[in-house]
């Protein structure tokens, strides 16, 4: 099953995608005689352990016409990032095996989880405006894990279990600093992790957005997330391919490390590290007209951030 989330004149939608045609969750539900919701946690805490069953049932409304009435062509359609209201979002940081390898940093001994904040994540699609001040690079992708159900102190063979599914996400390269934070005055050898390789304070850059999506794969249909590869492209110029299988730490390890000392929720998040090469050259100067950034793989979709110069001076 794709789930997603869409901007309609009532609110959001927590939507099912379906080839070109995206559905109304709440009203195939309600067609099917079961409980209507539309909130993604909520969703997910329900119907977890159902998903296949559920997604062959509103399948088969679509296929016979029943749900004419809340389909909508995904041609237009204005996304918002696949995760719960309030999302619990955390990035592994020291994870990324190329980031390790080409800085030539020590392999980290254990998972280094950090939360992420919320208020700039975006959709696919969304238009990224660049204005003055911005010194930027690139973006890197990283692969997300959703969870499906409470899970504490769970093994790492256990621990797809307690998973929803997977989404894309595009994390910025650097370059706007977070003004409400300096750097770390700690000496590096005093550092409690020797392979920490960020010097500003966790997601530094707050005023650019962070975009996830298009919508959330779940497990039955990904299999194993770390057989993939991922294509990254930047207005079209193929800036990186990347294999999911460029971490230190699976994501069954990150999430039995995680539910070791805390109780993981249906909906939070956990983000790879970088898993596609993030040191490309940029565009010198103005980003052209229609810029984007995009990365797509066949499990989970094709993600894109739109970007419109509006710098009076670059």
């Amino acid at each position: 099953m794709k789930i997603g989330i869409i901007r309609t004149d009532r609110g959001p939608c927590l939507a099912a995608f379906y080839g070109e045609r995206w559905v109304s969750v709440p009203e195939a539900l309600r067609a099917l005689g079961e409980t209507p919701v539309n909130e993604l946690s909520e969703f997910i805490g329900t119907y977890c352990d159902r998903i296949p069953a559920l997604n062959r049932q509103i399948l088969d409304l679509l296929d016979s016409g029943a749900a004419e009435a809340y389909t909508f062509p995904t041609a237009g359609a204005q996304y918002l990032p696949p995760l719960p209201a309030s999302p619990v979002l955390f990035t592994a940081r020291g994870n990324s095996a190329l980031h390790t390898r080409t800085r030539k940093l020590p392999l980290c001994k254990q998972p280094v989880m950090e939360q992420r904040y919320n208020f700039n994540l975006a959709g696919h699609d969304h238009t990224y405006v660049v204005r003055d001040g911005f010194t930027g690079c690139g973006w890197n992708y990283e692969m997300v894990v959703v969870m499906g159900k409470p899970c504490h102190g769970v093994c790492k063979e256990q621990a797809e279990d307690y998973i929803f599914g997977y989404t894309n996400m595009l994390e910025f390269a650097g370059g706007e600093k977070n003004p409400f934070f300096d750097r770390w005055s700690m000496p590096d050898e005093e550092k409690v992790f020797a392979d920490y390789a960020y010097a500003d304070c966790f997601n530094g850059n707050t005023r650019t957005p962070t975009p996830l999506g298009p919508y959330i794969t779940t497990k039955d249909e990904v299999g194993d997330p770390h057989d993939q590869l991922f294509e990254e492209r930047e207005s079209g110029r193929l800036v990186s391919l990347g294999s999911a299988k460029a971490v230190i730490f699976t994501i069954n390890e990150m999430v039995a490390y995680a539910s070791g000392f805390m109780t993981l929720r249906p909906g939070d998040c956990f983000s790879t590290a970088s898993i596609t090469y993030d040191a490309y050259q940029n565009f010198p100067g103005r980003y052209p007209d229609n810029a984007y950034i995009q990365v797509k793989t066949e499990k989970l979709g094709c993600l894109r951030l739109r970007i419109r110069d509006e710098r009076t001076e670059v």
